[in-house]
This record gives C-alpha cells, structure tokens and sequence, in this order.
C-alpha cells in the first residue's frame, strides 16, 4: 500500500478514513503527514459472514492492551482522575471481549483482570486468553491439530 497522508478535514473535523469497514482503518497523525494504519484481522467462512477476501491483522483486544499501556504511561507522566477512570474502562471493554469469546466458544473464563491485560495464556492461533479449543502449533502441525484451514480460500477459523 502506498503511504497516505492527512486526507483533510470533513465537516470541519478530522476524521478516521475507513479503507475495509471493521478491519482497516487509517487514522489521522499527530507532529507527521503519514496516517497511520490499524489492520485487523480478516477472515472467510461461514463464522465471518460478509468478509470477502482475508488477511493477517491485530485484534480488538490487542489494540486495547496497547491502549490500556499507553494510557498508564501517560498516567505516570502526569496523574490525573480522568486517566485512571479510563484505564479503568479499558481494563472492562478488554474483559468484556474476552469474556464474550469464552461463551461463544462454550467455556468459562478463568483468568483474572490482570492476566488478560497481559495477555497471560493467549491462545497463538485465535488470540483470547484462556482458550482450550485449539491445540497448540508444534513443528509438524505449525497452526495446531484442530486447524480448520482451507488454503484453497485462504480460510482461517477461530
């Protein structure tokens, strides 16, 4: 992709350009003219209905991760209440997502506030933290022995 620069203002506002609705994005730069792409992971199947095409990415939980670290940097830098409320936020939305991937996926989740900020125990293959639904990736199988990948469609299943 050919690097972009700040596209302008819309209605007066700097806004998020969406180049692939819900997987990527290019936001707008801060002391630079390079946006800045956030990629998200994208997959076809039947569990991704809609999704034409597929590529590699991050995940929503990912970026929160990111986010809630930034934000405690900043926060050491220069405390304030607000900061810590929206560490506190972030911290939620993260366990919120995890904890709806462990219903989905018919299982409970275990770990604690602090291990899926860290991402302790992240499955390599679907990303959540606790999963038990994939084996993990070993020499001879790299994508684990319940890989559901069909390489003629480039599929990649959670």
């Amino acid at each position: 992709m050919a690097h972009r620069t700040k596209a302008g203002a819309k209605n007066g506002v700097e806004t998020v350009i969406v180049v692939d609705r819900g997987h990527e994005y290019l936001l707008d730069p801060l002391d630079g003219e390079l946006l800045q792409t956030l990629t998200f992971v994208k997959r076809e199947g039947t569990k991704y209905p809609g999704n034409i095409g597929h590529h590699p990415g991050t995940t929503m939980q990912e970026v929160l991760r990111a986010l809630i670290d930034r934000a405690e940097y900043v926060n050491s830098q220069l405390p304030c209440a607000e900061t810590e409320a929206g560490i506190g936020l972030l911290k939620a939305a993260l366990f919120v997502f995890e904890a709806r991937a462990a219903r989905y996926h018919d299982r409970q989740l275990t770990a604690t506030l602090d291990e899926i900020v860290k991402g302790v125990g992240k499955c390599p293959r679907c990303g959540h933290v606790g999963c038990a639904s994939h084996a993990l990736p070993s020499p001879q199988n790299p994508f684990g022995e319940n890989d559901e990948r069909e390489t003629e469609v480039g599929r990649l299943s959670p």
